[in-house]
């Protein structure tokens, strides 16, 4: 596909044999986190890892699946094959970003709630944060680079930190108490961050970005909320008083419709997040469909849009009901889980939607292999988003000293 040499290169320190070649045993992003390095079970294997030399062979270390479910579809695999042939083709820089939540600080490792933000970018995740590791993510980000610019792409990066809209203000304020506070340690983050590429990853074209500063700022708060009740009120408030201008056509119709499941399916939720309903979904609510195809939405747009909204209900149904039990007696874990994944994929889409506008030509790259769905409305969003497989994609944690994984 291809002509010409694949230049030579290498990341500093991270190559683990003099030849490039990485091995297979050694691809792994995620360990449990009860689980010693050197108790862990990994079998001697043959394979071994070897840089790709075309999209179709990166796209294949990439592709993963979960839920039954192929994360980097057959449309997402065309846009980035596509990107790469267009940019080698024009000359035009590839963006490649991605984006990583904010520092939060707990006071234990059993702690449901944050009591502030870390100021330092390479401090151990055991110390402040909820299994979290920014060099694992920076690392990708400049693998992944290197990667596409071996294929004679030019290539900026961005690792974008989420400085606005904090989860769980409230336990934020308990020791930055003001909004100048809180601004004010991000901008240490920021600056440790900035600190860290320019140390360990000088020659790779890596910039820090942040929410703050951005379109983000106007379309939600300093903090979302946390409370399963406060949660409600706000998603009702939004679809009720118009979702923002900014939010396509498409976006507006399949989030109105997807807001009005809580009252017309309140007893069955639950049963459409198992995966086995999925593939017949349309039968399930063919009221919904029927009103979006009236819309002039089709089914093959809607359908995997409804399922994406089914995967992210899946997870904070099994999270919300630990917590609410309990916590809270005054609302329902599956009526919580719900208004949670509401919110969030409401946010995501807003995120995918301003990072798609400022970074032209941009690819996403989404490291939350056991939380996907933030990926999937990045793309509902606009925002072409690709998934790491961390049983193949290289992350060398020995060089590292990786002990924990992002969420």
């Amino acid at each position: 596909m291809f002509e010409g040499e694949i230049k030579d290169w290498k990341l500093p320190t991270h190559v683990l044999k003099a030849d490039g070649v990485i091995p297979y045993t050694s691809n792994s992003l995620f360990y449990r986190s009860n689980e010693p390095l050197n108790q862990r079970n990994l079998k001697d294997s043959d394979h071994s890892y070897t840089h790709p030399t075309d999209p179709r062979t990166i796209i294949e270390v990439l592709g993963m699946k979960k839920d039954g479910l192929v994360l980097n579809s057959s449309q997402v695999r065309s846009n980035f094959k596509y990107k790469i042939e267009e940019s080698r083709r024009t000359n035009t820089p590839i963006n490649l970003i991605t984006l990583v939540c904010p520092p939060y600080a707990y006071q234990s490792p059993t702690a449901t709630e944050s009591y502030g933000l870390a100021s330092s970018f390479t401090e151990d995740p055991l110390n402040y944060n909820f299994r979290f590791n920014y060099e694992v993510i920076t690392f990708s980000l400049a693998y992944l680079a290197e990667t596409i610019r071996n294929l004679g792409v030019s290539v900026n990066s961005e690792l974008i930190i989420g400085d606005w809209a904090f989860r769980g203000i409230s336990g934020i304020y308990e020791s930055l108490p003001s909004d100048d506070d809180i601004n004010a340690r991000m901008d240490e983050f920021v600056a440790s961050a900035r600190d860290y590429v320019a140390e360990t990853y000088p020659s790779h074209n890596i910039s820090i970005g942040r929410f703050r500063g951005t379109d983000i700022e106007s379309l939600f708060p300093i903090g979302m909320p946390l409370d399963p009740s406060d949660k409600v009120e706000y998603m009702y408030h939004i679809l009720q008083n118009g979702l923002p201008e900014l939010v396509t056509y498409e976006n507006k119709v399949m989030m109105t419709a997807i807001g009005s499941f809580w009252q017309r399916y309140p007893e069955q939720l639950e049963e459409f997040t198992n995966p086995r309903c999925w593939g017949e979904i349309e039968s399930r609510i063919p009221e919904v469909f029927e009103e979006l195809n009236t819309a002039g939405i089709s089914n093959e747009f809607s359908k995997p849009y409804i399922i994406n909204f089914l995967m992210l209900l899946r997870n904070t149904f099994r999270s919300r009901r630990t917590q609410i039990e309990t916590d809270d007696v005054t609302t329902s874990p599956i009526k919580a889980g719900f208004y949670d994944a509401l919110m969030k994929s409401y946010e995501y889409i807003l995120y995918g939607l301003v990072f798609s506008e400022r970074f032209p030509n941009a690819i996403n790259y989404n490291w939350d292999t056991k939380f996907p769905a933030s990926g999937h409305f990045y793309q509902r969003g606009g925002l072409d988003t690709l998934f790491l497989d961390p049983n193949r994609f290289p992350i060398p944690y020995p060089e590292l000293g990786i002990k924990f994984n992002p969420f």
